[in-house]
Order: structure tokens, then C-alpha cells, then sequence
């Protein structure tokens, strides 16, 4: 495995010579200031979630802190 620190930020590279990526979870907080709140890492087929934020009401904060129903 190999990592490096590339443009973005650090870059790895899988025993099997592909990238593993990491997705950022961002948005903007009620000041319009940009936040993320999480992020995705990926190994193959497997994705791992990683929350940044300490209160889930963080994200929604334009819906008065709730979350939206799953299903409306």
C-alpha cells in the first residue's frame, strides 16, 4: 500500500495498485460558511461512513434541526 500526498489531500493506493478514494459530506452552515460534516472512505466494494459533527440538528438546520422523513 502506498500513500502520498496528493493535490487534494492524501492519496492511497490498494496491495492491488488501485485508489482508494475518500468523499467529503459538505454543506453550508447558516452563516453560508462551508462545512463537512462526514466523509465516505472506499475500499473495493465497501464504503465507510465517518460523521464529523457532534449533533445531527448541525445539518439540518434549515429545517429547524429535524431530519426529513425517510419516506414523505
Amino acid at each position: 500500500m502506498v500513500i502520498y500526498a496528493g493535490i487534494s489531500g492524501l492519496v492511497e493506493i490498494s496491495k492491488n495498485g488501485t485508489r482508494k478514494p475518500l468523499f467529503y459530506l459538505d454543506g453550508l452552515d447558516s452563516a453560508g460558511v462551508q462545512v463537512i460534516y462526514g466523509t465516505v472512505a472506499v475500499d473495493g466494494y465497501k464504503g465507510v461512513y465517518k460523521p464529523l459533527y457532534t449533533n445531527e440538528a448541525q445539518i439540518w438546520w434549515s429545517r429547524a434541526g429535524i431530519r426529513p422523513l425517510a419516506i414523505p
